[in-house]
């Protein structure tokens, strides 16, 4: 298998997530991209960013129709699904603030052909829709995880007001 098609399976994989998902927006839909970011066509409309700098960067978001009561459960099973699909969990989920919103970011790191990956999901419950931020990077010794996390949480704020 050639890394191309390992990179492009691991994405599809981490924005399935196993579940079914609806459309969010088309590429030209919400949200304002930080710095460095540019929306690319990501099909059957998802909103995607992507950088190409010194990590292949993507961020996408979906949406699902789940209650405030079953947030917790499709959390789990959303890390249950990922765990069968190679990821691992990579510390415990945090509590986060998006937008004013609660929110639930967790880690997960997959290694595919000897090229480590790397996970973080932000999903916020708004307005009877649980909103599923995904960021997929692989990363490296230039990679400022720090600021990725704050590009990601500040696309997930500025989409969840639009």
């Amino acid at each position: 298998m050639t890394l191309r098609k390992a990179l492009s399976m691991l994405m599809t994989t981490a924005v399935v997530l196993a579940l079914a998902t609806t459309a969010l927006a088309q590429a030209t839909g919400p949200g304002t991209l930080p710095e460095g970011w540019e929306r690319v066509e990501a099909g059957a409309g998802r909103t995607a960013a992507v950088r190409h700098k010194d990590t292949l960067s993507v961020l996408e978001v979906t949406q699902l129709d789940v209650t405030a009561d079953d947030v917790p459960a499709t959390l789990k099973d959303i890390a249950a699904a990922l765990t069968k699909d190679g990821f691992q969990p990579s510390g415990k989920a945090q509590n986060v603030n998006i937008g004013g919103l609660d929110a639930v970011q967790s880690r997960f790191a997959r290694s595919v052909l000897d090229h480590d990956f790397k996970l973080m999901l932000i999903s916020v419950h708004h307005k009877g829709q649980l909103w599923q931020f995904s960021l997929i990077y692989r990363p490296n010794e230039k990679t400022d995880e720090a600021a990725l996390e704050k590009d990601a949480q500040s696309f997930a704020a500025s989409v969840i007001k639009a």
